[in-house]
């Protein structure tokens, strides 16, 4: 069972580095962190119920993920084919593109709950 733990601690501090090392090497992870920052500021501010709070954090949550994807793909790609590849752009410029497709929804859900707030019916 110890070693068990062990071995469980260890694989949480291989994925903590992970997140260090996403957050350390990729602009937009950086910039993605300091939005997040600022929205559950603001959130805190507004008084945002528990629904808005879940609303809130799977929002930033999932374009998290997409990034922490995208950027594995892209990573993925270049050392497997190093090579400027019309179909490796394609695959990049999809991966990038579910970023997008996510921030646009995380932006509607943040207009929606803040926007309500802000003009009084929440």
């Amino acid at each position: 069972m110890k070693k068990f733990l062990l071995q469980r601690l260890k694989s949480i501090s291989h994925a903590w580095q992970g997140l260090l090392v996403f957050i350390k090497t990729e602009v937009h992870a950086r910039i993605h962190l300091i939005v997040a920052v600022l929205v559950l500021f603001a959130a805190w501010l507004f008084s945002f119920s528990m629904i808005e709070w879940l609303f809130v954090i799977l929002s930033i949550g999932l374009v998290f993920l997409a990034e922490i994807f995208n950027t594995v793909l892209e990573r993925v790609m270049d050392f497997v084919h190093p090579d400027q590849h019309p179909e490796v752009k394609v695959i990049k410029d999809m991966a990038a593109g579910a970023v997008l497709w996510i921030s646009i929804i995380a932006i509607l859900v943040g207009l929606i709950l803040f926007g309500v707030r802000s003009i009084g019916g929440g």
